[in-house]
């Protein structure tokens, strides 16, 4: 096993006269004949270019190793597994204000010389524009192989991209998770379909063989390893397939159907921690190995931080602007009552349901600036309402309650309905109200609708009243100034 968890302490290492390659033990092909090939994985980095309040995790420390590396091995594969198009409000405004600017997405990227990305789902949130924007701006290709458009399912990105490296002949295959179909902004709902990913991977995978030659084949998957796991086991092809979008680290062993191993492995969310893998080919067989690295301590890359720095500074005016003022300290359930409040005023719903993005809130009293706003709401959800009867309210309710128990990797992960609710009527069993929450939730994200109450995809769209076009956040920039 590698002993990769000592990688971030390269300076150290290189202070006592080691070099950081003892790690993989890279032999030249002229005395074993072996080939070995690096690969580093990056996930969900959701904006954290560089880190916070000087915490461990960024884009920047991450930095460190890739250009440590590539130094002794220019050979290596740089990846990125998706979700780096939201999360921050420098993100938003390159988004949605510069528009007639280089995105600082791409700018990022493009400097690392990443060799291919996924795409996430909370990048198809950023806008269909943004994506066929940002896709033009990339120097690497943006993958999917499973993201079609709905009227002709033709794919609406490259599904996947071969990368040679010492006569290996490498197929990476970008897949999105399905409940990027379930968040998408209004405008994108009739343009994007999410297909399978198993059907896909098949369907690619014998394209790959059969007319691209490939010695190794990558599952680049925007997908978390509960869904990955039968993937792997169920489609003939793949040597490694990395998992992102759950935030979780996980690494697995699994069979193919053809009784191959296949080797899973995904890192955490924003630049926190890394993959590491290496591809081994010895006397013409394959070996895969592979690991998560965690950033322990914040060592960033100086020249990443240099070239950055001017970009964030673009955004600072507009995180830095205020957005109103809080009369009081704004408290975890001072600020689910602001959601409740906001979301029934502006849709006049008669219940309101929300899921509080985070249980730590901690605002003072004074002046709300923008990026106070996306620390509170950093989604770019919106509000949409639908007919739910009193007794399907409170199923809904005691469902999500059950999944916010002590240890619930739901109340961690899918941030689920508060069980607390907001009615300006008693809720009466058979009756029909008009209900808010937000897209995700409304479009069955995290399976709330489906598990809580039963309903089926059909039956929910059915249940739609009315979708609103700006996100939940801008409205409470609206309360906020009011």
């Amino acid at each position: 096993m590698l002993n990769l968890p000592g990688l971030i302490m390269m300076e150290d290492v290189l202070k006592q006269g080691h070099l950081i390659f003892i790690l993989f033990i890279f032999v030249t092909v002229s005395c074993t004949k072996e080939i070995s090939i690096p690969v580093i994985v990056t996930t969900d980095i959701h904006g954290m270019f560089v880190s916070q309040e000087n915490e461990p995790g960024s884009l920047a420390s991450i930095a460190t190793a890739v250009n440590e590396i590539r130094s002794k091995n220019k050979d290596l594969i740089l990846l990125d597994n998706g979700d780096i198009l939201q999360g921050t409000p420098a993100l938003h405004y390159f988004n949605f204000i510069a528009k007639d600017r280089k995105h600082i997405v791409s700018q990022v990227m493009n400097h690392l010389k990443y060799d291919a990305a996924s795409i996430g789902n909370h990048d198809i949130e950023a806008g269909f524009e943004n994506c066929k924007r940002i896709e033009k701006e990339f120097t690497f290709p943006w993958l999917s192989g499973n993201i079609t458009l709905n009227e002709t399912k033709m794919p609406l990105f490259k599904p996947f991209t071969i990368i040679e490296r010492k006569g290996v002949r490498i197929a990476v295959l970008g897949m999105t998770t399905l409940t990027a179909q379930k968040a998408v902004r209004p405008e994108n709902i009739e343009i994007l379909y999410l297909n399978s990913i198993r059907e896909m991977s098949e369907k690619w995978i014998r394209i790959i063989k059969q007319d691209h030659k490939a010695d190794v084949i990558i599952g680049l998957f925007h997908e978390g390893l509960e869904f990955v796991k039968p993937v792997a086991e169920s489609v003939k092809g793949f040597d490694i397939i990395f998992t992102g979008h759950d935030h979780t680290v996980n690494k697995e062993t699994v069979k193919s159907p053809e009784g191959k191993e296949v080797l899973i492995v995904g890192s955490s969310d924003s630049g926190k921690s890394f993959v590491l893998a290496e591809i081994i080919k010895s006397k013409g067989i394959f070996s895969f190995k592979g690991d998560v690295v965690p950033i322990k301590k914040t060592s960033e890359d100086t020249g990443f931080i240099d070239f950055i720095e001017p970009l964030l500074q673009e955004a600072v005016k507009y995180e830095s602007s205020v957005a109103g003022e809080a009369p009081v300290e704004i408290t975890p359930e001072i600020y689910v009552d602001i959601i409740h409040e906001t979301l029934l005023r502006i849709t006049n719903a008669k219940v309101s349901l929300t899921a509080p993005v985070t249980d730590d809130v901690s605002l003072k009293a004074g002046n709300v600036t923008v990026r106070d706003l996306f620390y509170l709401y950093p989604f770019d959800n919106f509000p949409v309402t639908l007919k739910l009867s009193g007794k399907e309210i409170e199923s809904l309710l005691k469902y999500s309650h059950e999944l916010q128990k002590p240890g619930s990797r739901y109340k961690r992960f899918y941030n689920d309905i508060s069980p607390r609710y907001t009615a300006a009527i008693p809720l009466e069993q058979t009756r029909l109200y008009t209900v808010v929450m937000n897209s995700y939730h409304a479009s069955d994200g995290g399976e709330i609708l489906s598990k809580g109450i039963g309903l089926d995809a059909e039956t929910i769209k059915s249940r739609i009243v009315k979708i609103f076009p700006e996100n939940i956040r801008e409205h409470l920039f609206k309360t906020e100034n009011r």
